[in-house]
């Protein structure tokens, strides 16, 4: 009981935190500086509150266009954004995405939101990516969050695009989030949270798969 106590606790004030930081980038929404200030500190203090730090492994390059990351709970998105920068655009999921708070800033910011239910949704996903080259644009290539943690199958939106748009590739795997904030099992703990950013993927016949099999390799070397 103690546990869920604590688990509600630091989740109402890491989404106290997602509603003050999103109206004050709609407010500001104008201004580019303004708006990646609050970005960051929203992912700042999501962290915080939550009780997570993290260190990285690897190196994420300068002219990378997409990157493919493990999904385990929503703080993976304020790991990354606190890591990449402001330059990161998400792809997720209508119905998630769009929603109050969080959408205030998927519009500000222009992250990427398709309807699964749509036929159209690769071609909009094609047409979207291709104008953010320049940023780095995040797929979670397993479409939806794995409460277990584990690395799940891929789906194929991650490797159509990259391969349809001739784009630089890195996979960032999220070891161990789990032990520290499990959405599932409603548990959270102090903790600090090691990331890996592997180097640029060669796309070649079976990269996809290779890719996934080498994050589920590393995402068990802590």
């Amino acid at each position: 009981m103690l546990d869920i106590i604590i688990f509600r606790f630091r989740t109402f004030i890491a989404y106290l935190v997602i509603a003050i930081g999103s109206t004050m980038v709609d407010i500001f929404k104008h201004d580019k500086s303004k708006t990646d200030k609050w970005r960051m500190w929203i992912s700042r203090n999501v962290l915080r509150g939550v009780g997570l730090s993290y260190d990285i492994k690897g190196h994420l390059d300068e002219d990378t266009d997409l990157i493919i990351a493990n999904h385990q709970s929503m703080i993976d998105i304020f790991l990354l954004e606190s890591f990449v920068g402001p330059e990161i655009r998400f792809v997720g999921r209508k119905g998630i995405m769009d929603v109050w708070p969080v959408g205030l800033v998927v519009e500000a910011v222009g992250h990427i939101t398709i309807d699964r239910e749509d036929k159209r949704s690769g071609v909009k996903l094609l047409k979207e990516v291709r104008e953010k080259r320049g940023k780095k644009v995040v797929i979670f290539p397993e479409g939806t969050r794995s409460i277990t943690g584990e690395i799940q199958e891929f789906e194929a939106g991650a490797k159509m695009v990259a391969e349809k748009l001739a784009l630089k590739v890195q996979a960032v795997v999220i070891k161990d989030l789990a032990q520290f904030y499990n959405e599932g099992k409603k548990h959270s703990k102090l903790g600090n949270v090691h990331i890996e950013v592997l180097p640029p993927a060669v796309i070649k016949e079976g990269w996809f798969d290779e890719s996934r099999m080498q994050m589920i390799k590393v995402q068990k070397e802590i």
